[in-house]
C-alpha cells in the first residue's frame, strides 16, 4: 500500500506496518483525512496511540505528512477499497465532515465502502462520524434526515450507533480539523455527530429493523427511476435529459472519464426567450452564446457539470465554436461559466485563475465570495493565490528565469509566463503586496526549506 511523507511516495507492506504498530494498543484510523491535521493532532496529543489517516488526494497531505510524528502514518487509498493490511486493526474509526463520493457512499449504503469500514474495526471499536449541513444539502438531504440515513447504513454494516447529536459552534472550534474551524465561523455552522461501536458476531441484535431497510430500498429505487426517467409532463417543450458528470466526483489519477459518476440533468435547448430574441433581430451568435451559458448553469444547479464537448454535441456546433462563445462571454462579463475544465481544475488555462486573482486582490472580496462568483471551491481559490505568490517569489525576489521558476514551482513554463503577465498587470511589488498574499509567505517559505538544505 502507498504511504506519503512530504513529496515522497513510500510503499509499505504488512510486515513493515506491523513493525510500525508494535507496542501500540490503541489505533485510530481516520477515513477521508483531508489535509491530515486531525491525525497529526491526535498523534501529538496522545503519544500512546497510533493514528493513521487515509485519503485519495496526495497534494492535500504533502505539508502535514512531511512533519508527521513517529506514531502517525498517512496512506493513499479510496474508502471503497481500503488496504487489506488494515483489516481488524482499528480500535477507533473516525470520519470527519465527509463530502463527495465518501458522503455519497455513506448515504447510499455503498456495499464496498461499508464492508471496508466494518473490516477495519475490531469488535468493540469506537466509531465517530461528523456531518455538516452544507455538504448534506448539496447531496439533497437535510441535516437531520441525512444524519439518520447514515446511522441506518452504519447499523446495517454492524455498528451500534446512537441517535445523532448536534454540534454547536463551540464544539466545532474545539475539534482539531480544518473543516471544523471553517464551519464554526460560517453563517450556517450546523453539524451533527454519530457515536457508536463495532459489534461482534455475538453482540449483533436480531434483525428487527429489516422493514426499515426494505422501505429505504424501495424509496431509493423509486427515486432513481424518477430521476433517470422523468415523466413526460415534467419536461417542457425544448427540454431534454442529459447525463452530466457529477460535480462532486472529482477526477483523479488512474481513472478514466468512463469510470466517473454521471447524473441525469434536465437541459433547456430552446426557450421562448431565444425565439423572441431572434424575432427582435438579436444576432444568432449572441443568442447561441446565451444558450450555451444557460445549459452549463442549468447542469451546475442540478449538481452536474458539462464539458464543452457535451454542449457541442447537444447543439451541433464544433468544439472550437463553443470554446470561443464561452471565452468571449467570460471576457465580456468577468464571470466564469461552470464547466468540467474550470470546476474540476483541468487543463492549463489561466483565464479563471486570473479572474480569481483580480476579484481577491483588486476587488478585495473574501475567499467564500470569490469561490461563489467563479464556481470554484474555497480550496481552489486559495491554491491559485498560493501559486501566484510562489511565482512572485521566484520571479521577483530570486530572481529566476521562467524555466527555473517552472522547475521550482512544478508548474508549466507556459503557466508561469501567464502568472508573470498577471503579476505585471496587478502591479505587484514588495512595497504594495496585498495583505492576503503576505499571509501566504510563511507557508511558502516553510515548503522551500528542504530544498535549501
Amino acid at each position: 500500500m502507498e504511504s506519503i511523507r512530504g513529496r515522497q511516495a513510500l510503499f509499505i507492506d504488512a510486515s513493515a506496518l506491523a513493525e510500525r504498530l508494535a507496542g501500540y494498543r490503541h489505533i485510530l484510523i481516520d477515513i477521508g483525512t483531508g489535509d491530515g491535521r486531525f491525525v497529526r493532532h491526535i498523534a501529538e496529543a496522545q503519544p500512546d496511540r497510533f493514528a493513521i489517516g487515509v485519503d485519495t488526494c496526495r497534494e492535500n497531505l504533502r505539508q502535514t505528512s512531511r512533519k508527521a510524528p513517529r506514531n502517525a502514518l498517512y496512506l493513499i487509498a479510496h474508502a471503497q477499497a481500503l488496504p487489506h493490511e488494515l483489516r481488524g486493526l482499528a480500535t477507533h474509526v473516525t470520519i470527519n465532515f465527509p463530502w463527495g463520493s465518501l458522503l455519497d457512499g455513506l448515504l447510499t449504503g455503498n456495499a464496498a465502502m461499508l464492508n471496508s469500514l466494518a473490516a477495519l474495526a475490531q469488535p468493540g471499536a469506537r466509531i465517530d462520524v461528523r456531518l455538516n449541513g452544507g455538504a448534506l444539502a448539496e447531496a439533497g438531504w437535510s441535516l437531520e434526515a441525512g444524519a439518520e440515513r447514515v446511522r441506518l447504513m452504519l447499523l446495517s454494516a454492524g455498528f451500534d450507533v446512537r441517535a445523532p447529536a448536534a454540534l454547536d459552534s463551540r464544539s466545532l472550534r474545539r475539534l482539531p480539523t480544518t473543516w471544523a474551524k471553517r464551519l464554526a465561523f460560517e453563517r450556517d455552522p450546523r453539524a451533527m455527530v454519530l457515536n457508536g461501536m463495532r459489534m461482534g458476531a455475538a453482540d449483533r441484535p436480531l434483525p428487527t429493523h429489516h422493514h426499515k431497510v426494505r422501505e429505504l430500498f424501495v424509496a431509493e429505487v423509486t427515486r432513481l427511476v424518477d430521476q433517470y426517467y422523468p415523466p413526460r409532463e415534467r419536461l417542457r417543450p425544448g427540454q431534454t435529459v442529459w447525463l452530466a458528470v457529477d460535480k462532486r466526483d472529482w477526477p483523479h489519477d488512474h481513472r478514466t472519464l468512463a469510470e466517473t459518476r454521471l447524473i441525469p440533468v434536465v437541459l433547456t435547448l430552446i426557450a421562448p426567450a431565444d425565439i423572441q430574441a431572434l424575432v427582435q433581430g438579436v444576432s444568432r451568435t449572441h443568442v447561441s452564446q446565451q444558450v450555451v451559458v444557460r445549459l452549463h448553469r442549468e447542469a451546475d444547479a442540478q449538481g452536474g457539470v458539462l464539458a464543452e464537448a457535451d454542449t457541442a454535441l447537444l447543439l451541433g456546433y464544433t468544439l472550437g465554436h463553443i470554446s470561443e462563445l464561452i471565452r468571449t462571454y467570460e471576457t465580456r462579463m468577468s464571470e466564469v461559466v461552470p464547466r468540467h475544465g474550470t470546476l474540476h481544475d483541468l487543463g492549463p488555462s489561466l483565464t479563471h485563475k486570473a479572474l480569481i486573482a483580480r476579484k481577491a486582490l483588486r476587488e478585495r472580496k473574501s475567499t467564500v465570495q470569490v469561490a461563489s462568483e467563479t464556481c470554484h471551491t474555497p480550496e481552489s481559490v486559495d491554491r491559485y493565490l498560493l501559486d501566484l505568490m510562489r511565482c512572485y517569489i521566484c520571479l521577483k525576489r530570486a530572481p529566476q528565469s521562467l524555466e527555473q521558476a517552472a522547475f521550482a514551482t512544478g508548474l508549466s513554463v507556459r503557466l508561469v509566463a501567464e502568472y508573470a503577465a498577471l503579476i505585471d498587470e496587478l502591479g505587484l511589488t514588495d512595497d504594495n503586496l496585498p495583505e492576503l498574499l503576505r499571509k501566504l509567505q510563511p507557508a511558502e517559505t516553510e515548503k522551500r526549506e528542504p530544498q535549501a538544505n
